[in-house]
């Protein structure tokens, strides 16, 4: 068997298997003697599995072992190296499958020209050249620079081609692609920091310098994080939240200014992802000035937001306080659920009446625009619907309140607020934030 065929049958599976037939082979009064005692016992007949012989597995745990600290028993090396091949596109730097990854182009230049470098200059140490070196190559005119960029460029190419058979081979996903600004798009708004936290730490960066100093303060202002209070948090938050609806609509903006297929290469070309604007976020987009502000319509709600006030000093953890609270809930009376359903439906009542003489103060444009963008408003707009809705309600509510377990809570706010479409959506928001971090809740 000649050693490129050998090479194509090491899987990630065989590498596996390798390393428990290893581990196996090992007696039990030898397992924590020193690593190099500990491989002279080995016997590698014994090791030899499927088409593999004894030689080639032992060269095999050989490259396995290469970039190991070997100062530990043969047992804890195994097991290490377990975990390496079990996971090695998060341990790719010792793995001995993995592709490497190409140098960047500075790194091209330096290697190229280090050789020659160190002659003429014995004098220096591998820093210095180093250094030196880098310092070369910024100072490089463009045109020269291409040329190394284009070098890494095409060995870049090589490396994901090699890393998605690698991928393919061991059954595994790819790793996600990275992407680099495009020169020819300097002008699409630049994305927001993906949460409060993270606009916090950019804040903060802002005003450090070095890398050095980057990499020490990572810590404390993690701590810094920790320590704030549950408003400033909060304020980070909503400040994020506003960026996020900004930068949405900056960039509806900028590719309005291009036809269909520039908007598909410009958004394929920097992997941008265009969230499906969630309901909160079209209510809050089409709301009207002075239109009255919607009551909470969920018995549960109103009973939540008493029990917040009183649960606040026990914990600051806020899964805890609803915790809680559907306990206390579910521990209820129905007569005493029955007196927050009525302080629900009367403020609906009162929402209704004042959405009525607000509405009756619009143009018949606007009503009908209003009515087209909020159709299930309209029970709220006539008595007799707004009557059946009443009972229809009390109904459901007796029934089962299985839709307000599920229900968000803003304990930053006394009432708290809901709309219908809103909580039909709140599981397929919730996914979407997930999955592209740029859906959000409107305060």
């Amino acid at each position: 068997m000649s050693d490129s065929e050998t090479e194509s049958e090491w899987t990630n599976e065989n590498l596996t298997k390798l390393l428990a037939s290893l581990k196996a082979c090992i007696p039990d009064e030898e397992r924590l003697i020193d690593y190099q005692l500990g491989l002279k016992t080995v016997n590698w007949d014994k090791v030899a599995f499927s088409t593999f012989s004894p030689e080639e597995c032992k060269q095999k745990w050989a490259q396995v072992i290469k970039k190991m600290r070997k100062r530990r028993s043969i047992t804890e090396l195994i097991d290490e190296a377990q975990t390496i091949v079990s996971d090695p596109l998060h341990h790719r730097r010792v793995h001995p499958e993995v592709p490497k990854r190409p140098a960047q182009a500075r790194y091209i230049y330096f290697k190229s020209k280090c050789a020659k470098f160190q002659t003429k200059h014995p004098e220096m140490g591998m820093t210095q050249v180093l250094c030196t070196l880098l310092q070369e190559y910024e100072a490089l005119p463009q045109k020269e620079k291409a040329l190394y960029e284009k070098k890494y460029a095409q060995k870049l190419v090589e490396y994901r081609e090699k890393m998605s058979k690698f991928c393919q081979k061991n059954k595994m996903h790819a790793p996600q692609k990275t992407y680099k600004r495009n020169p020819e798009d300097k002008d699409i708004p630049a994305k927001p920091p993906g949460s409060g936290y993270n606009l916090f730490l950019k804040e903060s960066f802002e005003s450090i310098t070095g890398k050095k100093a980057r990499t020490t303060t990572i810590n404390s202002l993690s701590q810094r994080w920790r320590e704030l209070s549950e408003k400033n948090k909060a304020d980070y938050n909503k400040r994020c939240k506003e960026l996020k609806m900004q930068y949405i609509a900056d960039l509806n903006n900028h590719l309005k200014g291009f036809d269909e297929k520039e908007q598909k290469e410009i958004i394929k070309r920097n992997g941008i992802k265009i969230p499906k604007i969630p309901v909160k976020e079209e209510i809050m987009k089409t709301k009207r000035p002075k239109e009255p502000k919607m009551p909470a319509h969920s018995a549960y709600s109103y009973f939540v937001g008493e029990q917040l006030a009183s649960l606040k000093n026990d914990t600051k953890v806020r899964n805890e306080h609803l915790k809680k609270a559907h306990e206390a809930w579910e521990d209820l009376s129905i007569k005493a659920k029955e007196r927050y359903r009525g302080k629900m439906h009367v403020k609906l009542r009162k929402y209704s009446q004042d959405l009525q003489m607000w509405f009756k103060k619009l143009s018949p444009e606007e009503q009908e625009s209003y009515m087209k963008e909020n159709p299930w408003k309209s029970r709220f707009l006539d008595n007799e619907k707004m009557v059946a809705y009443d009972k229809k309600e009390v109904l459901l509510c007796q029934d089962s309140d299985s839709e307000d377990e599920e229900m968000e809570i803003n304990s930053s706010d006394e009432e708290i607020d809901f709309d219908f479409k809103e909580d039909e959506e709140n599981e397929e928001e919730e996914e979407g934030e997930e999955e592209e971090n740029l859906t959000f809740d409107v305060y």
